[in-house]
């Protein structure tokens, strides 16, 4: 049903847009009316956050079986919804407490209330409370992948390793998301992530931590364990003690959000995503991960942060967290510089969409802390952290989030023909495009078109979705972390690298052009940049110079270990620059110029702007890499000219036929430049006061007929040094009469005028009081030529004007002075 959205419904629109930060005035916003599906959120919780004011007064506590806090107002409502616990949604963290009271996160509770009670009701009974700043409801999530295909026990115990391959692992072979040689039906060559030239570079190293946000992994499997992060603190500490501070007892591997508990209860999604991240390699069983080591104990660890576990009555619907905010905090602070994450929220509506405060907090926290230690120094092998996200599975382009959010990396999926995943979102906020595999519902591929990887009860499996593209991404920035980790290494240089190592998708997916990030990711590429190897000189470096601009062309050159480069720079200077460290020009004589979609051997154009007429210019272009490794420079100079202004096209004289009567008129189309200045235009008139004549800055004339009469009207169109100009004739009139005699009485000159169609020859007679022709006048006349007839010459009084035109005789008395 419809309600009035109050205060705290204000997320609805304080989270729509994925470039706005978290501010706590935005809270206060005017609520609006939108329509809340009971089905899309957790029943019998919400989420509320306290003011810092308020928060000292917390005392938490149970009389009766009813949560109390020690705020008068906040119990009272507590009691009428009959909430039996309310708790921090962040725990007290031990030794990171400060940095999460820094964070905000301490003002953050959960309350748990009468499951009957609608959550519209709890939200709007919460609202009014002063001490809270912020209410929310829980959104449910949802896995971004399933298809459960599992290969049978006999089938995968009976295969044996391909000797060829450079691992072990049996069922390697069928991993073709791995490396791809186009022999699995509906494949094609290529369309992989380009694994095993990465591990050429490095398979992994323990000191990396995944946290795998997601069902639990099964951390007894024969190809999980060994590769399983282990809290050695808690593992060799005392049973139901928190022994290494962190605010959880007994953490071993991980902690079970939905039970908030220790124990991980194995769950098939979390367990397969955890295999394709890091499965063990090279030890005779199974499967292989992207970074699980070389079966040397070099492979990274995960750390499983449970937000789903099966659910006995209901097979089909697994059980979620209500805290799931935290089990991404909890990486953060326990050594996981990579967050994993292959879910989203429930949106029955997709025209309404938002990002919880609660969420988007943890991940800010996670990217801000990650790898650093309770006193801000660096501990791990990078300073922050990276949050990686499924894009979706709704075949969609919609703002889902938490994957849309601007400060995560979210993951499309393709086939492996290249093809966009049927099942793949895909919009403009997609950071890159991975395998997820495809299947199913009338499709053409086999089970073996989606990914094989761990499952349950050292079982193994196939499934499909961003779920399973997003893992592949994780493993590689895993991999990248191992080689290239270390002081000083931050997420930012992490994230350019991923999403810079990738090649083109968009022509093998035309119709989601810009919509699948900015390529499907190769992990040798993303790796490659090691070796330092600059890209070549940009080729066919071209200018046409213009009056104060020049435009650029070249083509993109080859780059032997990134296979092109990720941008270029444009210098330029009055003076050569041949020898001359191109870094030390200042930012005014630099431009940057992205490759955006080009390949090798495609056209780059550029136009450098505010030079001055006249000049002589040298420029030079070189290409760089993400790395930033930078090319030879490819030289040119040149003299900037000036082409004045050209019409191109005659004015038309006008007509207005009543006062008022306007027209506009798009100057752009009547003078062009071909130095492709900005043109500036003047108007220019007799002070007869006939119209009134306007210009906008964006080159529009605007007349307006004030007074009856003839005007020229003269247009300058300018560039910075000369002009071009164009004249056209304006009349107004009252075409309400058929003849105008005009002025009356008259002077010197008698003027007569007709309307808009009246052109050729015309005879006028003048007679006097007498009857006695004085003037006889054969002329022409025309709209914007008035006749003139002389009567200087005559003497005043009472004059009779008879006009014949057309065969149609018209009269007029005239008085001359």
């Amino acid at each position: 049903m419809k309600f009035k959205l109050f205060a705290v419904f204000i997320l609805i629109f304080l989270f729509s847009c994925q470039d706005d930060e978290f501010r706590e005035n935005d809270l206060q916003k005017e609520p609006g009316e939108v329509v809340l599906n009971e089905d899309a959120y957790l029943k019998g919780c919400i989420r509320i956050r306290l003011k810092t004011s308020a928060e000292p007064n917390i005392q938490l506590s149970s009389v009766d079986g009813k949560a109390q806090t020690g705020i008068g107002r906040l119990d009272e409502i507590a009691a009428q919804l009959g909430a039996s616990r309310i708790e921090r949604l962040f725990p007290d963290a031990g030794k990171f407490e400060a940095r999460t009271r820094k964070a905000g996160l301490h003002l953050w509770y959960n309350v748990y209330y009468d499951e009957e009670i609608p959550t519209t009701r709890a939200v709007s009974d919460f609202s009014d409370i002063p001490e809270i700043d912020y209410v929310e409801p829980i959104r449910k999530i949802v896995q971004i992948g399933n298809t459960n295909k599992i290969v049978p026990a006999e089938t995968y115990k009976a295969m044996v390793a391909n000797s060829s391959l450079p691992m072990n692992d049996p069922l390697l072979q069928d991993q073709w998301h791995y490396q791809n040689d186009g022999t699995l039906a509906y494949s094609k060559k290529g369309a992989d992530i380009n694994l095993f030239k990465a591990w050429e570079i490095t398979h992994g190293s323990p000191d990396v931590i995944v946290a795998i946000v997601d069902g639990g992994i099964d951390i007894n499997h024969e190809d999980l364990a060994a590769n399983i992060w282990v809290n050695t603190a808690e593992k060799n500490g005392t049973s139901g003690k928190d022994d290494d501070g962190n605010g959880y007892k007994d953490d071993v591997y991980g902690w079970n959000f939905v039970d908030n508990s220790a124990t991980i209860v194995p769950h098939s999604h979390g367990t397969h995503v955890a295999g394709t991240v890091a499965a063990v390699n090279n030890n005779g069983k199974g499967v292989c991960g992207v970074a699980g080591g070389s079966g040397h104990g070099d492979g990274v660890r995960l750390m499983s942060c449970q937000i789903f576990k099966p659910n006995p009555s209901n097979p089909e619907k697994d059980l979620g967290s209500s805290l799931l905010p935290a089990a991404i905090k909890y990486g953060a602070d326990n050594g996981a510089v990579i967050s994993q994450n292959s879910w989203g929220f429930q949106y029955p509506d997709r025209n309404h969409t938002s990002m919880d405060g609660a969420t988007r907090a943890a991940i800010d926290y996670f990217i801000n802390y990650a790898g650093i230690d309770e006193n801000g120094n660096q501990v791990g092998p990078m300073k922050g952290g990276i949050v990686i996200f499924a894009a979706g599975n709704e075949d969609d382009d919609y703002l889902a989030y938490p994957a849309s959010y601007q400060k995560v990396l979210s993951v499309a999926s393709i086939a492996p023909d290249y093809v966009k995943a049927w099942y793949s979102n895909y919009a403009d906020w997609v950071d890159v495009t991975a395998p997820g595999g495809t299947q199913g519902l009338g499709y053409k591929y086999t089970d073996k078109c989606m990914v094989l990887s761990t499952l349950p009860d050292n079982g193994y499996g196939y499934m499909q979705g961003t779920s399973m593209a997003c893992p592949h991404v994780s493993g590689i920035a895993a991999l990248v972390v191992s080689k290239k980790g270390g002081p000083g290494f931050t997420p930012d240089a992490l994230r350019k690298m991923l999403v810079e190592g990738v090649k083109d998708i968009d022509s093998y997916n035309p119709v989601y052009q810009g919509k699948m990030g900015s390529g499907y990711i190769d992990a040798a590429l993303v790796l490659g940049g090691g070796a330092g190897i600059p890209p070549q000189q940009v080729g066919n470096l071209q200018v046409a110079w213009r009056a104060t601009s020049a435009d650029l062309t070249w083509t993109v050159p080859e780059d032997e270990d990134d296979g092109k480069p990720s941008g270029f720079e444009i210098y330029w200077s009055t003076t050569s620059l041949s020898g001359v460290n191109l870094n030390t020009l200042p930012s005014e004589q630099r431009k940057t110029v992205d490759i955006e979609d080009r390949n090798v051997g495609d056209k780059v154009e550029a136009t450098v702007t505010d030079l001055k007429v006249g000049n002589t210019y040298y420029m030079a272009v070189v290409a760089v890499d993400a790395w930033g490794n930078v090319s030879e420079a490819a030289y040119i100079s040149g003299t900037t000219v000036n082409n004045p202004p050209q019409l191109i096209k005659e004015f038309s004289n006008l007509y207005f036929g009543k006062l008022g009567s306007r027209q506009e008129i798009t100057l752009a189309e009547y003078f062009e430049d071909k130095d492709g200045e900005r043109l500036s235009y003047e108007v220019s008139m007799d002070k007869s006061g006939v119209v009134k004549a306007e210009v906008s800055e964006e080159g529009i004339l605007t007349i307006t007929a004030l007074k009856y009469g003839t005007v020229k009207i003269t247009v300058s169109a300018k560039d910075s040094q000369t002009a071009c100009t164009s004249s056209f004739m304006l009349t107004s009139r009252d075409d309400s009469k058929e003849i105008e005699f005009y002025p009356n009485p008259v002077a010197d000159k008698l003027n007569i005028r007709m309307g808009k169609n009246v052109e050729g020859a015309i005879k006028v007679n003048i007679y006097n009081a007498a009857g006695v022709a004085v003037v006889k006048e054969n002329t022409a006349i025309n709209p914007y030529a008035p006749v003139a007839v002389d009567m200087s010459k005559l003497s005043g009084g009472s004059y009779l004007v008879v006009v014949n035109y057309g065969g149609k005789e018209y009269k007029n008395n005239v008085i001359k002075l």
